[in-house]
């Protein structure tokens, strides 16, 4: 395990952790009603499934009521936009992953700018790999990525 991913897994369990003994030191009434998670995906994929995950653990650390609410469409920018426009009480929150820092580039006319969004923790992270068929077969692989598109362009 790399340091940088100790780092990380040290960071999420510390928050999830010290979660209740922050919500106990708190002298404010709040939340005022149920923490909505907005989830920009539909229902039943791996970011529905880790934001049910984590409401689950903040309801059961510090009593608070959590509600899932998908929003999905457009990449999530629907459901970013959702939140986006939302009231800053700390009332909405959302799960996604780091493609939705991609919206503007695919997107120019989005209706919320992700400076109105606040970052506030990494959950976890996922490895990305690329793979094509070679005309080598599987038996002889490319072995650089450049090599990749011009075997594809060969066939």
């Amino acid at each position: 395990m790399t340091i940088l991913r100790r780092r990380v897994v040290l960071a999420g369990v510390t928050t999830v952790v010290a979660a209740p003994a922050i919500a106990r030191a708190q002298t404010s009434d709040w939340p005022k009603g149920p923490i909505r998670v907005v989830v920009p995906f539909p229902p039943g994929g791996t970011t529905d499934a880790v934001a049910r995950l984590l409401a689950a653990k903040v309801s059961d650390n510090t009593g608070w009521q959590t509600v899932i609410d998908s929003k999905p469409g457009a990449a999530g920018a629907i459901g970013a936009a959702n939140v986006a426009k939302a009231p800053a009480d700390g009332q909405t929150w959302m799960v996604t992953f780091d493609s939705h820092i991609l919206s503007p580039a695919f997107t120019p006319n989005l209706s919320y700018k992700d400076s109105d969004l606040f970052n506030v923790m990494l959950v976890g992270r996922a490895p990305l790999a690329v793979a094509c068929h070679t005309p080598t077969g599987p038996t002889k692989p490319s072995p650089t990525s450049p090599t990749m598109p011009r075997s594809g362009r060969a066939r």
